[in-house]
């Protein structure tokens, strides 16, 4: 009878793994799209913003303040079960709650850093020392979420090519990760700024006021930006794909929820095609790899084509679509047509280092068992 009623006496989780999962993704959603509507409000604003208070610094604080709370949540139900230390949150989430902890310090930096030296304009709000202060806060806790979310979706079982719930935070994850790493180069970034067709919209934008569009130095800003788009961008897609055998979807779902939140913000939503349609022919590629296309998702070319086809594709689509909706577009057609094919190769050199040849490896080391014998 005893033994009966301390077992009726053992609490249950209120808030699950599961829910923490849920709950953490939405939160960390929330955070990202309040970032993108502050800059939104700078760019159609100006940079003439007097104030650290303003709406859009709410929502943004508000989905970090949601994320923080859900996480010591969880730790606190811990506690309260009585649960060891080291069980009090699943792996990952304690790095998460760092990144939040010093995003809540870089806002308090940043609220100094304005008083003393005034609001930032253009690339100035991109690599001031406050703002790498959020983005470093911001990177971790993302960081944090992705360990939580692959651990979590380890134990669920041998992963598929078919998509399943868990494999959305993964992805998700991926996603904010690639987003604030784009964040550094929102001034030359394709999806930022439309230097090719001479700012047809940028150039409305009061942020973007005084760029000289059609002078080089734009030109090779506007060059520059689509190469260190794709090296960024090939990384961030095959060494997942490698590592995780993510499912089909995986590559639509990272790439379309950056690009979603960055047209959002600067107008050029007539350029998402283009990412989708290069995110359509990485899933198609990706399919045929998993059905023993380049020899299949244990060898190395398919992701090496991935890496290559991606950035050709997308930025193919791109100047089509600027040269027919985008307002014509300034640039030569020795650039038109070169560039593309440069962002592919760009992209496959980064893919190769992302995953390197079996040559490369020391004998022993993963994926390359005695390849230097």
């Amino acid at each position: 009878m005893a033994v009966e009623t301390a077992a009726a006496r053992v609490r249950t989780r209120v808030l699950t793994e599961a829910a923490l999962c849920w709950l953490t993704l939405g939160a960390i959603v929330l955070w990202q799209i309040g970032v993108y509507v502050d800059v939104w409000y700078h760019l159609h604003r100006g940079f003439a913003i007097e104030s650290f208070f303003t709406w859009p610094h709410a929502l943004l604080y508000g989905g970090w303040a949601a994320t923080g709370l859900v996480i010591t949540a969880y730790l606190l139900e811990s506690r309260l079960l009585g649960e060891p230390s080291g069980a009090w949150l699943p792996r990952g989430y304690p790095i998460a709650l760092l990144g939040i902890a010093l995003y809540g310090l870089g806002g308090a930096f940043d609220l100094a850093w304005h008083t003393i030296f005034g609001f930032e304009a253009r690339q100035e709000a991109v690599l001031s020392p406050s703002h790498l202060w959020l983005l470093a806060g911001g990177s971790l806790t993302a960081f944090g979420f992705l360990e939580a979310s692959v651990r979590r979706r380890a134990a669920a079982g041998r992963a598929a090519y078919r998509p399943r719930p868990d494999d959305l935070p993964v992805a998700l994850g991926l996603g904010f990760l690639l987003r604030n790493t784009f964040f550094m180069i929102v001034y030359i970034g394709p999806f930022t700024i439309d230097f090719a067709s001479g700012g047809t919209i940028a150039q409305t934008l009061p942020g973007y006021a005084g760029f000289a569009w059609a002078d080089p130095a734009a030109q090779s800003a506007g060059a520059g930006g689509i190469l260190l788009h794709s090296a960024i961008l090939a990384p961030f897609l095959v060494a997942p794909l490698r590592a995780l055998r993510l499912p089909g979807g995986a590559i639509a779902a990272i790439m379309l929820f950056d690009a979603i939140l960055i047209v959002a913000a600067t107008d050029l939503w007539r350029y998402l095609p283009a990412v989708a349609g290069a995110a359509v022919a990485g899933e198609a590629l990706w399919a045929w790899v998993r059905r023993g296309g380049l020899g299949g998702p244990d060898r190395e070319a398919g992701y090496w084509a991935l890496g290559f086809v991606v950035p050709l594709v997308q930025f193919a689509l791109y100047f089509a679509l600027m040269a027919a909706f985008g307002g014509g577009v300034i640039w030569t057609a020795h650039l038109l047509a070169g560039l593309p094919v440069a962002a592919g190769y760009v992209g496959l050199v980064a893919a190769c280092l992302a995953v390197p040849p079996r040559w490369l490896h020391r004998p022993g080391a993963p994926f390359g068992a005695g390849a230097g014998r």
